[in-house]
């Protein structure tokens, strides 16, 4: 699919209002994935960055939540809920992928 050219506004408001993302400030933006009241993993973003993500950091939020690229674009564009992510999430944990 090439490279992630995404909103930062809009990943950061996937990040906090669908996946739940609670960040703590710092030199990087930091948050924990807590799935069943367990750290699951680290999400890692810029504080601030005006328009698109460069595609490396995109690629790096990408990682950090554990979706592949097709999955990443319909989270930040709507198509995928906080519910499905979770699903997903809840899948790959049960595959032992996580």
């Amino acid at each position: 699919m090439g490279l992630l050219n995404v909103d930062y506004g809009r990943v950061t408001r996937a990040l906090e209002g669908k996946v739940r993302l609670d960040f703590r400030s710092g030199r990087e933006r930091v948050a924990w994935y807590v799935l069943d009241g367990k750290r699951r993993f680290r999400v890692r973003a810029p504080k601030i960055h005006p328009g698109d993500l460069h595609p490396g950091t995109a690629a790096g939020i990408r990682n950090d939540l554990k979706l592949t690229t097709t999955q990443f674009r319909q989270l930040v564009a709507c198509p995928i809920s906080g519910a499905d992510y979770e699903q997903l999430i809840r899948q790959k944990i049960a595959e032992d992928l996580l």
